[in-house]
């Protein structure tokens, strides 16, 4: 893992992970940032982003993202899935010391049945016949979240979000 590098190494770099919170379009909300320092970019893998997401404990299904903080790219957030997404993202390196990564935690659900919202008593079982679709209502929501991080396009404010939520009727 991450570690002391000399001072001037070209190789050096650090992580900045967020976690524990939501990628709600170009915004990470209600999450928690920690840094590995001294990463080395000849020894970071898959295996290694995953040994610093255990030791920050968390478990299961997480998709991983990057961006390059500054970095004006379109689209603003790149997968990592694999090997070769790490050796794309360290492309930056010298260049930049500091990559950002953002954790997506997937919910998992089992074959049979899946809950619809956290904390709902509401499940679908998927073997039951669901129908035609009876309708969409659109509901406007005006939430102030927590802590708000710009993930795309570069640097911008923390700022007021609208949501607007789907029910399905």
């Amino acid at each position: 893992m991450c570690g002391f590098r000399p001072a001037g190494d070209e190789a050096g770099f650090s992580i900045q992970m967020y976690h524990n919170g939501e990628i709600r379009g170009n915004y990470y909300v209600n999450g928690s940032v920690d840094w590995f320092d001294y990463c080395d970019k000849d020894r970071m893998s898959i295996t290694e982003i995953d040994a610093m997401v255990k030791e920050l404990g968390h478990e299961g299904l997480i998709n991983y993202w990057y961006n390059i903080p500054g970095d004006s790219f379109d689209g603003g957030l790149v997968k990592l899935s694999e090997d070769t997404d790490v050796l794309d993202m360290l492309v930056f390196v010298p260049d930049t010391r500091v990559i950002n990564i953002f954790l997506e935690h997937v919910l998992a659900c089992s074959q049979e049945q899946f809950y619809s919202q956290v904390g709902s008593n509401i499940f679908i079982n998927l073997d039951d016949d669901f129908g035609t679709n009876t309708g969409v209502v659109l509901q406007e929501l005006d939430d102030n979240y927590g802590a708000i991080v710009p993930v795309g396009g570069g640097v911008g404010k923390v700022q007021k979000v609208k949501e607007t939520s789907v029910v399905i009727e």
